[in-house]
């Protein structure tokens, strides 16, 4: 796991680790040494993500990837953005996804007033408790709860305009992909033509890390 600095204690130490390097080397490669980041670690800006309307909060989402940066637990931010289920207008709360030590991924919590994080508290061990593996573990089954919920509405309003629809697939079922993040669905049904000619469907709902969900509907055989 790299290392993280936290506090301008380890940053003067790190400045005078660099100063004294000065006496081995010559002075331009001093200095290309001395003008490197001390944060060797950078938030990839790239994986910060918000929608137009919302960008005025860009800045304390860095932050906010920052904070969760610094736990031990979080090795690499991978990830972050508004939660808009918990957030309000004067108080907002980011959810940023962090990749663990063990290559697991889980969402760090980060308050946006206080930029406090709320899923894990700072703290030396890289080591989840068991109170918090569970908090993640129902974390990610009342997501998977409201993707059904949302998979199921948006199927229905695609195919509220089909003739005789006849579901084969029982409402909200299990998905066929789901990682925590993203998941996926499938319903199959028939219908009729406007000549009465029997027609058979799949509907394959997606939803992404950002609860947008999209349906395409094709042909079965």
């Amino acid at each position: 796991m790299h290392s993280k600095l936290t506090s301008p204690e380890q940053r003067l130490k790190l400045r005078g680790r660099r100063f004294s390097v000065c006496s081995v080397f010559s002075l331009s490669v001093c200095h290309m040494f001395l003008i490197m980041p001390i944060e060797a670690y950078a938030i990839d800006e790239s994986r910060l993500w918000l929608p137009v309307s919302q960008q005025k909060y860009y800045l304390d989402l860095k932050a906010a990837a920052e904070s969760a940066e610094e736990l031990d637990v979080c090795v690499t931010v991978l990830r972050g953005t508004l939660d808009r289920e918990q957030s309000s207008v004067d108080h907002p709360i980011y959810r940023i996804l962090c990749r663990r030590d063990d290559g697991v991924s889980y969402n760090e919590m980060v308050d946006g007033v206080t930029f406090e994080t709320l899923t894990n508290v700072k703290r030396s061990s890289g080591e989840l408790s068991e109170e918090e593996l569970e908090k993640l573990r129902l974390e990610k089954l009342l997501r998977k709860k409201k993707y059904t919920k949302l998979c199921e509405e948006e199927f229905k309003h695609a195919t509220r305009t089909m003739n005789k629809l006849q579901r084969l697939t029982p409402p909200n079922p299990e998905p066929d992909m789901y990682d925590g993040e993203v998941a996926s669905y499938s319903y199959n049904f028939d219908a009729e033509s406007m000549q009465r000619q029997p027609l058979h469907f799949s509907a394959i709902c997606s939803v992404n890390q950002h609860g947008e969900v999209a349906v395409e509907i094709v042909r079965r055989k």
